[in-house]
């Protein structure tokens, strides 16, 4: 139903909208039958209502939007909401997280199957979790970029919550260590940086060429350099043995201006080191 970048170009509005819900109507407080909250009035003004929050969703037949609001709106039932308000938060969350947010999330999935919990209850627990999870990731840009990119990579129209939760953890300790190597780099200490490069690179380049190419090429480029711009895409990588990591796509500020690079981090033998640096490339040069 979204892709990844309509996701976090539309987070204010889906804030608003779940602030606002009132202006569809609904009646939190009356519980009807399953056949009588899911009608074809209430599937209408759903679509509609998501029609007029999130523009790509014009971009669905009428049929696939049909057929997946019928989906979403059964799963919900069956997960004990009982009325339009609550129905109308599940359906909201299922567009920005995903359709299969229950089965992909564990935090929404123990909540909505637990019977402890009435109607209500389980939409007030969606509606102010999946707002923290949206403003945290709103002010991740990092994030945001992270998953359009890998989709891309792979050849996705869409990814899960719980791939961006997965990337963002386990993606943080290589992006520390991509800093620090920027760091180094920056304050013109190539050796500090040779002696965290990747062994299995370093046996078939040898020390010689190596040192090379940071002298020649690594400590120039980054001369000068005021620091990092803001803007930053990462992408799961591995190298030629196998390793695998993160791919960091990064803006260096200068006095010259802005000049892109990449930088390659993998786990090789339980140690995250750097397996390649590329200056003056950009992630569309390299797609």
């Amino acid at each position: 139903m979204k892709t990844a970048i309509i996701l976090f170009a539309f987070i204010t509005i889906y804030t608003s909208a779940l602030a606002q819900k009132s202006t569809i109507a609904y009646n939190k407080n009356k519980s009807t039958s399953t056949k009588m909250l899911i009608t074809p009035s209430l599937k209408t003004r759903l679509i509609q209502f998501l029609h007029e929050s999130f523009e790509d969703s014009k971009q669905v037949s009428a049929a696939e939007m049909n057929r997946v609001m019928d989906s979403i709106l059964k799963k919900a039932v069956n997960y004990g909401l009982d009325n339009e308000a609550d129905l109308a938060t599940y359906v909201i969350t299922s567009y920005v997280l995903g359709e299969n947010f229950d089965k992909e999330v564990p935090e929404a999935a123990k909540i909505l199957n637990n019977t402890g919990y009435n109607s209500n209850q389980k939409a007030a627990f969606l509606e102010t979790w999946t707002m923290q999870v949206i403003q945290a990731l709103e002010n991740d840009d990092t994030l945001a970029q992270q998953v359009a990119a890998q989709q891309a990579a792979n050849g996705h129209t869409e990814a899960s919550m719980s791939d961006y939760l997965t990337m963002q953890k386990e993606s943080h300790l290589y992006q520390q260590a991509a800093n620090h190597i920027v760091e180094l780099l920056i304050h013109g200490d190539a050796q500090s940086v040779i002696k965290q490069f990747s062994p299995n690179f370093m046996k078939q380049l040898g020390m010689e060429q190596v040192e090379k190419v940071f002298q020649t090429q690594m400590l120039p480029f980054f001369a000068n350099a005021k620091g990092l711009g803001k803007a930053s895409t990462v992408t799961m990588t591995h190298d030629a043995f196998g390793s695998e990591g993160f791919a960091f796509y990064l803006t260096l500020i200068t006095p010259t201006g802005d000049k892109p690079f990449i930088v390659y981090m993998v786990n090789e033998n339980n140690h995250i080191v750097l397996a390649n640096l590329i200056v003056n490339k950009t992630y569309a040069d390299m797609h």
